[in-house]
């Protein structure tokens, strides 16, 4: 296990955005394929989960989960989106996972679990907040939306099935390295200071440890 630890950056937030209701389906921010994760003071680095990546939200108790295309995956995973439907008001952006008992995530066991429609023990691990009630989360800066994302997660009493998942404070290569060694599929690198910004931008990254 790595011992890099979590970093926090200090960032102005930014005057959040109100709206009156929940957008349908927000486009998702896509990593850049790199061979080597980049490294500085504002980047962050996530180990790399092998699952299906999500956005659920939840408006007025009824949960939505969607998938990059924006399709509705809600009856796919119907454990998950009755977990939601507990949360206030929010957009989630993460990934859905089966993990081993080594505790790896494995995407044939996610594939298998979804085509027997056993898909009760997979977890959604979280990793950012587009919206929160009323407020638009957007334009705030990383650090902000995920501070904002461990609180709110903190807040929620059945935390079996949604699962805050937090970034390791330690330079791209070390992170890279470790997970290479623990044979896991990769890092996701961030910057912290930037907002949410649909589409493939640079700045969110990706390096495999394998081709």
């Amino acid at each position: 296990r790595s011992s890099a630890r979590r970093r926090s950056v200090a960032s102005p937030q930014k005057r959040v955005r109100r709206a009156s209701s929940l957008p349908d389906f927000t486009p998702f921010a896509l990593c850049q394929l790199v061979d080597r994760p980049p490294n500085g003071p504002d980047w962050v680095h996530e180990i790399k989960l092998d699952g299906w990546r999500v956005q659920v939200r939840v408006e007025d108790g009824r949960a939505t989960i969607r998938t990059r295309k924006g399709l509705d995956y809600t009856s796919t995973f119907p454990e998950i989106a009755k977990a939601a439907r507990g949360l206030d008001n929010c957009i989630i952006d993460g990934e859905i996972c089966a993990v081993g008992r080594d505790g790896l995530t494995d995407f044939s066991a996610l594939q298998a679990a979804m085509k027997a429609n056993t898909t009760d023990k997979l977890i959604l691990f979280a990793f950012d907040l587009l919206w929160l009630g009323e407020e638009d989360l957007r334009a705030q800066p990383l650090v902000v939306r995920k501070k904002r994302l461990r609180d709110f997660l903190d807040d929620n009493k059945d935390q079996r099935m949604i699962r805050f998942i937090d970034h390791l404070d330690a330079t791209g290569g070390d992170v890279m390295d470790t997970a290479c060694q623990m044979k896991l599929e990769g890092i996701v690198s961030k910057r912290l200071t930037e907002p949410y910004v649909s589409g493939r931008t640079g700045i969110w990254s990706k390096a495999k440890c394998r081709a």
